[in-house]
Parts: C-alpha cells; sequence; structure tokens
C-alpha cells in the first residue's frame, strides 16, 4: 500500500474514533436512543419484575447507567422494592447478540431498598389503617447480582436504617407466585413483628456508633430455609429508659431459630447502673430463651453479682427462670421508684455494711393487664440492719407473689440471730392491704423485734426500757400505716426491765392489740424486792391532739423503799430503808397535761422506813428540831400510811399517818398538779393508836398543838411552817383533844 493510501487510511480511522467519541459523549449527555433504551430495558426485565427508568446513558468509565431506577415485583400494589438515583448496569453485549440474558447485575447508588415481609397478617387495631409490608433501607449503596438460579447476590452493602449502620453480603431468593400463607410453616417475619421492630425503630437513639454487619440467605417463600449471620456493636445508645455505653451481639438464623450473645458495659436500665452484662439468647416463633446471664450491678460498696437464666413463651407471655444474686438491693431502687412498686419502702430500711445479702430463686411473671410475678427462694446476710436494728445474721425462705389485686412477701422460715439471743417464726408483708402479719419467738431485745414488725410495735414499746434477757413470743396483724387493722397477741418474760422512772428485777406480761385498743391484761413483776400485780388498759383512737384514754390497776407489795426512792431520783437511797406497799385505780387521758385528768384512787403503806430523812420532810426535820433540841436524833423507824383520791387536778388526801416510836404525824391536804403542795400535819408523840400513846397525847396537847405545821411550795422546794406558835398559849385557844374525843 501506498504512503498515501495508509495516510488515508488513518485519516478515515482518525475520523471513526472521533465519530466514535462524539457518539458517546452524546449518549453519555443525552442518554441512549428510545429504540436502544427500550431493547436495553426489556434486557433488563427479570421473571417476576417490573423495573421502569427514566433514563439510560453511557458511562465513559463505569458501562451503562440507568437514571431514577424503579422496580416492582409483579402483581404488587404499593412502592417498589428498589428504587435508586443511578442503577450501574452489568452487561453482557455478547449474550445480548446471542439472545440470551445481558443483564446479570448491578450497582446501586443513593438507593432506598424494601424487603417484602413473607405472610402479611392483620396487624393491631393500631396498625389496621397503614398495614407494613416491607422494611425500608436508605440510603443504600450496594451491589446486586442475578444468578441464574433465580436468587439475588447482595454484596458491598453499605447503607443505613434509621441511625443504624448496615454493611454485609448475602442471597436473597426471588420469591414467585403469591406469598404462602401463615399457617403453612415458621415465619422469618411477619407484619406484626414488623409493627413491633418499626416501633423500636423509632424509639431507638442510636448514638455514637451502632453498626451491624451480615452475612444472609432469604428465602420469602421458605423462610425455614433462610439462615443468616450478623455481628453488631455501638456506643451511647438509648432506648427508653435503658442506656448502653458499649455492648456489641452476635447472632446466627437457622431454621426458624435466632441463637447468639451479647455483651454491655457501663450501662443503666431505669436508672440501675449495670457495669457488665453478658449472655446468650435463643429466638424462636415459640419461645425466647436467655441463659449464661452474669451480670454486675452498682458502684463501689453496693456493687454486686447477678446471674441466672429465662424462658419467655411466646403464647402464654408467661417468662420463668432463676437468678442467684450478690448485691446490694438499694441499686435496683431507682427502677422500683419508677415502676411505683411498694417493695421500695421495705428496702429502704435496709443497710448491709459489709457484703451484700445471697438470694437464689426461681420466678415466673407474666407482663401486660394481666400482669403478675411470683419468685420463690432463699436468702441470707450478715451484719446489716433494719429499721434502725442490726442483726448480726439473717436467713429465710422466702415468697413473693405480686399482681394487680395483692402484693405480698412472706419469710417463712425466717432467722435471725443478735449479740444478746435469736428469733425465728414468720413475716409476711402484705403491701396491697397494708399488713403484716407475723408469728415470733425471740430472745432479742424487744426494741430490735419491734422495729422489724413495724412503726406501731416501735410505738408501742417506747416507753419501756430492757435492759437484760427477754423472751417473746409475738403473733398477729399490725398496720403498716392503718392502726385499725391491728390484731396482736404478745408474751414477754423479761429480765431488768424498766418503765418510765422504774426498774423492775424481772417481769412477765401479756398484751393484746386490737385496733387502737391495747390490754395488759397480765403484767407481773419483781420490783425494788417486792411483787408487782397490775392491768393496764388504753384505748383510742387518739383525739386531734394525739391524745388516747387509759385506766391501769394494780398492787405493789413489801418493795424496799430505798430501791423505789432511788429510781425516783432520790439521793442516799440506802438511808431509807422500809418496805414499801401499795395499791391503785387510776383512769385519764394521755398528753402533755395527763396528771389533770387522772381521776382514781391510790393508796400507799410504809413499814420501819425512816420517812424523815426523805428531803420532802426536810424542812419539818429542822423546824421541829429548833423547838426540841435533839429531836431529830430520835425520828428514824417510822411506819406511813396514806390514801388519794385523784381527780379534777387535785391528789387529796383526809388522812395521812405518819407513826414512829418517838413521834408520829397525822396530817391532810391536796397536791395540785403539775406541783403545789398544801398540806396540814399535827405531831404527837409516841403512836397514836396504843395506850401510851394517847396518855401522852393528853399530857402533852398544848405542846403538840404547837406543833402543828403546815406544808406548801413545790416536791423539790417544799416550805414547812408552823401553824399556831406562839397563838398557842392564847386564851380562846382550841380545847385538849381529849375532850374533842369525847365529844366524838
Amino acid at each position: 500500500m501506498s504512503a498515501r493510501a495508509r495516510s488515508l487510511w488513518r485519516r478515515l480511522l482518525l475520523l471513526a474514533l472521533f465519530g466514535l467519541l462524539l457518539g458517546a459523549l452524546r449518549l453519555s449527555v443525552y442518554g441512549l436512543p428510545d429504540g436502544l433504551k427500550s431493547r436495553i430495558l426489556g434486557a433488563m426485565q427479570v421473571p417476576g419484575m417490573t423495573t421502569l427508568v427514566s433514563s439510560i446513558r453511557l458511562g465513559l468509565f463505569e458501562g451503562l447507567v440507568a437514571a431514577d431506577v424503579r422496580v416492582h415485583r409483579q402483581g404488587d400494589i404499593g412502592p417498589p422494592i428498589l428504587e435508586a438515583r443511578e442503577l450501574v448496569l452489568h452487561f453482557r453485549p455478547a449474550a445480548w447478540l446471542d439472545g440470551d440474558q445481558a443483564f446479570f447485575g448491578m450497582r446501586v447508588r443513593q438507593g432506598v431498598l424494601r424487603i417484602p415481609v413473607a405472610g402479611f397478617a392483620r396487624l393491631p387495631t393500631a396498625f389496621e389503617e397503614k398495614p407494613m409490608e416491607y422494611l425500608a433501607l436508605a440510603p443504600v449503596d450496594v451491589t446486586l447480582s442475578y444468578e441464574r438460579s433465580g436468587a439475588l447476590r447482595v454484596s458491598d452493602f453499605d447503607g443505613r436504617l434509621g441511625g443504624i449502620h448496615l454493611t454485609g453480603r448475602g442471597l436473597i431468593a426471588l420469591q414467585r407466585g403469591p406469598a404462602p400463607a401463615p399457617e403453612a410453616g415458621p415465619r422469618m417475619l411477619d407484619a406484626a413483628q414488623l409493627a413491633k421492630a418499626a416501633d423500636f425503630l423509632g424509639r431507638l437513639q442510636p448514638g455514637r456508633r451502632f453498626d451491624v454487619d451480615f452475612e444472609v440467605y432469604l428465602d420469602p417463600a421458605d423462610p425455614a430455609g433462610s439462615h443468616a449471620r450478623l455481628a453488631a456493636e455501638g456506643e451511647g445508645t438509648g432506648f427508653g429508659d435503658v442506656f448502653l455505653g458499649t455492648w456489641s451481639a452476635k447472632a446466627a438464623l437457622a431454621r426458624g431459630e435466632v441463637t447468639g450473645s451479647a455483651s454491655v458495659g457501663e450501662s443503666s436500665a431505669m436508672g440501675v447502673w449495670v457495669e457488665s452484662a453478658q449472655g446468650r439468647f435463643a429466638f424462636s416463633n415459640a419461645a425466647v430463651r436467655l441463659d449464661g446471664l452474669e451480670l454486675v450491678l452498682g458502684r463501689d460498696r453496693g456493687r454486686g453479682r447477678v446471674s441466672g437464666c429465662a424462658d419467655l413463651n411466646l403464647a402464654s407471655r408467661v417468662c420463668s427462670g432463676s437468678v442467684t444474686s450478690a448485691i446490694h438491693p438499694n441499686v435496683l431502687l431507682p427502677a422500683l421508684d419508677r415502676l411505683r412498686l411498694p417493695q421500695a419502702a421495705v428496702i429502704r430500711d435496709f443497710t448491709f455494711f459489709r457484703a451484700p445479702p445471697s438470694v437464689r430463686g426461681a420466678f415466673e411473671f407474666r407482663p401486660g393487664a394481666d400482669n403478675y410475678f411470683k419468685m420463690t427462694g432463699s436468702a441470707k446476710a450478715r451484719d446489716l440492719r433494719f429499721r434502725g436494728a442490726r442483726a448480726i445474721s439473717v436467713t429465710t425462705d422466702f415468697v413473693m407473689d405480686l399482681c394487680p389485686t395483692g402484693s405480698l412477701v412472706r419469710l417463712s422460715p425466717l432467722a435471725a440471730a443478735r449479740w444478746e439471743g435469736s428469733g425465728e417464726g414468720t413475716l409476711a408483708f402484705d403491701f396491697l392491704n397494708g399488713k403484716v402479719t407475723f408469728d415470733l419467738a425471740s430472745t432479742m431485745d424487744p426494741e430490735a423485734v419491734a422495729f422489724w414488725i413495724g412503726p406501731f410495735m416501735t410505738r408501742l414499746i417506747a416507753p419501756y426500757r430492757f435492759n437484760g434477757p427477754s423472751h417473746i413470743t409475738a403473733s398477729g396483724v399490725a398496720g403498716m400505716w392503718n392502726p385499725m387493722l391491728n390484731d396482736i397477741q404478745v408474751e414477754m418474760d423479761l429480765v431488768k426491765p424498766g418503765a418510765f422512772a422504774f426498774d423492775a428485777d424481772r417481769a412477765r406480761l401479756e398484751f393484746m392489740v386490737d385496733g387502737w385498743n391495747i390490754d395488759f391484761p397480765v403484767l407481773v413483776g419483781e420490783i425494788a424486792g417486792g411483787t408487782l400485780d397490775a392491768f393496764l388498759s388504753v384505748w383510742g383512737p387518739p383525739d386531734g391532739q394525739g391524745r388516747m384514754k387509759f385506766a391501769a390497776q394494780g398492787e405493789l407489795r413489801q418493795a424496799e423503799l430505798g430501791a423505789v426512792l432511788g429510781s425516783l431520783g432520790f439521793p442516799n437511797p440506802e438511808g431509807y430503808a422500809g418496805l414499801l406497799s401499795g395499791s391503785g385505780l387510776l383512769a385519764g387521758q394521755s398528753g402533755t397535761n395527763w396528771p389533770g385528768a387522772l381521776e382514781g384512787e391510790v393508796s400507799v403503806i410504809v413499814e420501819d422506813g425512816r420517812i424523815f430523812r426523805i428531803p420532802l420532810f426536810g424542812g419539818l426535820t429542822e423546824l421541829l428540831s429548833s423547838i426540841i433540841p435533839g429531836l431529830d436524833w430520835i425520828m428514824r423507824q417510822t411506819d406511813a400510811s396514806a390514801a388519794f383520791d385523784i381527780g379534777g387536778g387535785r391528789a387529796r388526801s383526809e388522812e395521812i399517818r405518819i407513826e414512829g416510836d418517838v413521834l408520829s404525824l397525822t396530817g391532810s391536804g391536796e397536791y395540785a398538779f403539775p406541783d403545789d403542795l398544801d398540806f396540814d400535819f399535827q405531831a404527837r408523840f409516841l403512836r397514836q393508836h396504843t395506850i401510851a400513846g394517847k396518855v401522852v397525847s393528853g399530857l402533852t396537847w398544848p405542846l403538840t398543838k404547837a406543833l402543828e405545821t403546815h406544808l406548801g411550795g413545790r416536791l423539790r422546794e417544799p416550805r414547812w411552817s408552823l401553824r399556831h406558835m406562839p397563838a398557842i398559849f392564847s386564851p380562846d385557844s382550841d380545847s385538849p383533844p381529849e375532850e374533842r374525843d369525847r365529844g366524838e
């Protein structure tokens, strides 16, 4: 070929290449001609699908690029299963020329993928208006390849479902024909489950990171044959009252069941701090299984461990399982408060000083309108405090039964130990009705036992002291907040108990509580070497000022006078000697002015006591000694008796006798509450009811008349004064006592 011919061919080749380039540029800008576009669009169709595009252009470096693509399942009404801003078509021209399938895949850019749900079921009423049939992911970048088997291969998937970043790969079998009926077999996902998933995603807060990577094979026509693997992790994820600091999960789907494991760190659930949690799970259409659960809850000293397992029956919505824990119950208070459970009030009363209590139990519960929670097990703890009373150890079996119509926690058998003794029995808290039922036997401090039973028992024994060993049996019902529910029986054998200003050597008492009413039918004790036999009754309810009525009757026999006076705060009680006996019947009303409301009568007898050594008579001794020197030396052993009528805010006596071998006193008067003395006394020599006393009384009448005295002032500041000195020697003085006696 000549040079001229070669030059011509080169020019023609350049012109052809230039033409091809211009054509390619035109096709990349204006798209393919309608005829070619139709042929390519027809080649893109696959069985069971309809594909629509707005344009197809030639990408200079990518091949054919379809814009505004929509892929519909034939027979569907609604949005396309796939739509994308662009599809890069994987095209085989040679296969096209041979009449075979030319397009074998595509690259989706900025797409929306809607995965159809098999077995569409009617949704709950809340979703009936807009039944959900697709799971939508957007934006999506993914490579899809059509297999000759009719499946769609997914490669390099990168998309988002809400705030969840999804990556993965897999194979989706394209469904042909109508969807299977719900009863045709297990479903991987139905519309009701999808609605729940949509609700979950709507409330989910993905946080800083929420990544999911999957590998999946899905066959809508045969969900049981689908299988998948999933790995997920995230940070700062929130959902309602749950916050997950860090978390990870792995799951596998096979034969209609999902199995996997998950772990959580530095999270919280309903205000409960979760340092770490891990466990395994299994989901099926029939049940959910959780096992290998290990949780670390709480912080610092409240930190503890919980382990267990659980099974949820999806048909009955009943969840059952077992748990072993060693946590401080206070860790759970935020959750109990948010659920408004009354157990929070009891948990707050516990303090554990060293280790948390250990609990083993089995539980069963059902959420919803017909909810309930039941748990049985055992618990033990050491070095704890409950409602202000400390214990060395407590062990118990327990039953918790909570439902809308009842809230019961029963501890039986319950055993507790303190430093001074131990106790055992049963204790049941009925939170719905506000009652505590108990049956206890104890050698522990009664005050501690009362703290554990409830506030009413604490108030009941508040006036008493327990200084020695005690044996108590108590049973009945105590109202948590309403005393009208009280129905209690208690028996106590006490060593060195005390009440008010008095301490007893021993005491035995029985009392019964009925609502506000308290009866002590048996109150027997040994006080200061003597014996006490008494009855006490208190009844209510209290009036607007918190006052309650009471009645008491008792008898004290042969108690040591000095010991009794010592209990009342008198100095040098060993110097008084003598024996004290007395009896009384009193009724009144509690409150700040209780002495003013007293009514009744009291009598007192002292045998061989040194009455004049009592500070109340100190002023009398000084007064009489100033008249008769040396009289204080002979005013020693005396007997005394007095009877008082009490009422109107006064204790009135018409006959007070203090009889000594040398000097005796008779008197009358009253004591006005709160502290006002007004008594008159007449001194006589020898004992009044002896023959010698009457003879001497007549001979010494002028002197004894001069020794008539008046006692005024207050108990701690008594004032003694002579009534007639020196007027005794006046002409109009009273007649001698002998004449007065004869007149009577």
